[in-house]
């Protein structure tokens, strides 16, 4: 009766007997596909968004603060 060798058998021993260059090559393009997975797999921030203007606070965007020559006292 025969053995079967199992896939992982079978790849760890073409691994072995493989030129260098093509395993190296094989293995930049499996890490860069997990990586790309396990982007995929991570939770995403929640994106947060800016309350409105009519939410009373007056907003930066390019607003200058303009004083009245009367109340403006120096030093």
């Amino acid at each position: 009766m025969s053995k079967r060798i199992s896939t992982e058998a079978r790849l760890l021993d073409w691994i072995d007997s493989a030129p260098i260059e093509v395993v190296v090559s094989i293995m930049g393009i499996a890490n860069a596909r997990v990586k790309v997975r396990v982007r995929k797999e991570q939770p995403q921030p929640v994106a947060r968004t800016r309350k409105s203007k009519a939410m009373g606070k007056p907003s930066s965007d390019g607003v200058t603060t303009v004083f009245p020559a009367g109340e403006v006292r120096s030093a």
